[in-house]
């Protein structure tokens, strides 16, 4: 009895440790967002120069490309190799990035350190999912992947509050010997030198405390040591056969292409709405404002899509994982183009229509990883979820900030008013409203294949278990299966155990 209590105790100290690594993660992305206004002006960045739109996406667009690449990089160390050890590194390298951003000269070391930044964050991303899917029985995993993406919509939103908050300080407190161009200490970068110290804090954690399962143990299935280069290339081809992995990857990146595009450029928009119409919000106000509503609609958001899909199950099984996403996104899409057209009306409706726009969009968080995990072989798992991250951004949020700065760009032209900005921004962002469709559509697709994958996972582990090693079936011819039986018999075990 002593014993279990300690094994649980060690499992929840992990996730706790996990959790908080991912909060700080989100936190460190959004923290130069709630500056933008002092990044763009030329006489407040230090660098004697406006950045257009399309200069301050780079920011973003440097650090998701970088962020892409190295998670295929990362997910095949991460089932090669000690996972702690590689998410260690990581965290120490974006903080390291982090702060020497906050030392840039010019416009593009910032843009550097901001991509570099991506890298080290990949290595956690990629991996930390796999360590909780070892941690926790496919039962309880979707509740475990909930509480570690509650620290997305949390993190995000602290992240503007953090970022405002540390550059009004250091600009109320700082004496004006501090405010000449290249000294390094204009407000704005204070806004980077807040994660760092908490960044090296966690890799201790991570390396000291932080307790790695054996992969595959919650499946209680003995994994083989994973190959090299060649048996790299089976792990990609064997993921991308799977159907279910592949629909829920293109939905993901419909999605991530929504939120990245709205996390850069909906406070800014408000902000400039606000000052358009009068209103005379701070940006200081403005990003605490859409903090606090990403923060409720993110948190609510995506407790309620992973207890709505763990419910669902008992009556439809897995495929409610991709229904509960489906309906979100697809909700998401007409509250988008709402808020966009009521915000220059009135800016409180607006803002309660973003907070709506981010519950709906956090529904499917948790469900869709727990898809790729629930189908996915426990020594492929960080392939799987490196390659995931891969898919979901070239197609989704490593060029939607871009664009949707580009488009802005091209509409407003040289007017730099506050009215032909908060116009050109609105009418770019619509671009999103398509993309959730979309990302609906391949959810619901997916629908049609999650049974036979979840058969194929249960198969392997049936010839793998632990407690069946000694058995030798190899010879047997099995029945080929009836997916409608089938169905029917997943129904009935989710209604069992859950």
């Amino acid at each position: 009895m002593a014993t279990n209590r300690v094994e649980s105790m060690v499992v929840y100290v992990s996730m706790a440790i996990l959790f908080f690594i991912n909060w700080l993660n989100y936190v460190d992305r959004s923290t130069l967002i709630g500056v933008l206004p002092d990044l763009k002006n030329g006489t407040q960045n230090g660098f004697n120069k406006y950045l257009s739109d399309t200069e301050v996406a780079f920011l973003q667009t440097g650090f998701i490309i970088s962020f892409m690449c190295f998670a295929p990089v990362f997910g095949y160390l991460g089932d090669r190799f000690i996972r702690k050890r590689i998410m260690g590194l990581g965290v120490m390298l974006w903080s390291l990035f982090t702060a020497a951003g906050s030392l840039a000269p010019n416009y593009w070391f910032l843009l550097a350190m901001r991509s570099m930044v991506g890298v080290g964050e990949a290595s956690y991303v990629t991996v930390a999912p796999t360590i909780i899917a070892d941690l926790f029985s496919a039962r309880l995993r979707i509740r475990a992947l909930s509480v570690f993406y509650v620290a997305v919509p949390v993190g995000t939103a602290m992240g503007y509050g953090i970022g405002a908050g540390a550059a009004k300080i250091a600009n109320d407190t700082l004496s004006e010997n501090y405010t000449a161009s290249h000294d390094l200490m204009e407000p704005w970068r204070f806004s980077l030198r807040v994660t760092p110290v908490l960044g090296f804090l966690c890799a201790l954690l991570i390396l000291c405390i932080l307790k790695e399962p054996p992969r595959g143990q919650s499946e209680g299935v003995n994994v083989r040591g994973a190959l090299g280069i060649r048996g790299y290339y089976d792990d990609i081809i064997y993921c991308i056969k799977i159907p279910s992995y592949l629909l829920s990857s293109l939905g993901f990146a419909m999605t991530a292409f929504g939120l990245g595009a709205l996390a850069q450029w909906a406070p800014l928009f408000v902000y400039k709405t606000s000052r358009d119409g009068g209103h005379s919000y701070t940006n200081t106000e403005t990003n605490i404002i859409f903090g606090i509503i990403t923060l409720l609609g993110g948190l609510s958001g995506t407790v309620v899509g992973s207890e709505l899909a763990k419910r669902l199950c008992v009556k439809i099984g897995p495929a409610a994982y991709f229904y509960v996403s489906a309906v979100g996104l697809y909700t998401s899409s007409a509250l988008v183009y709402a808020a966009l057209t009521v915000a220059s009306h009135s800016i409180a409706a607006g803002f309660t229509i973003i907070g709506l726009v981010v519950f709906s969009s956090c529904l499917g968080l948790a469900p869709v990883t727990a898809v790729t995990l629930n189908i996915v072989i426990p020594e492929r798992r960080s392939t799987a979820a490196g390659l995931q991250m891969f898919i979901s951004h070239i197609l989704g949020d490593a060029f939607s900030p871009l664009l949707i700065g580009v488009v802005s760009d091209a509409i407003h032209g040289d007017d730099k008013s506050d009215h032909a900005e908060s116009l050109s921004l609105q009418k770019a962002l619509y671009i999103t409203c398509f993309a959730a469709a979309f990302g609906s559509a391949f959810y619901l697709a997916g629908t049609f294949f999650i049974y036979h994958d979840v058969h194929q996972l249960e198969l392997y582990t049936e010839e793998h278990s632990s407690k069946s090693e000694t058995i030798c079936d190899g010879d047997d011819e099995k029945e080929p299966l009836n997916i409608d039986s089938y169905r029917s018999s997943v129904i009935v075990d989710y209604s069992v155990n859950n």
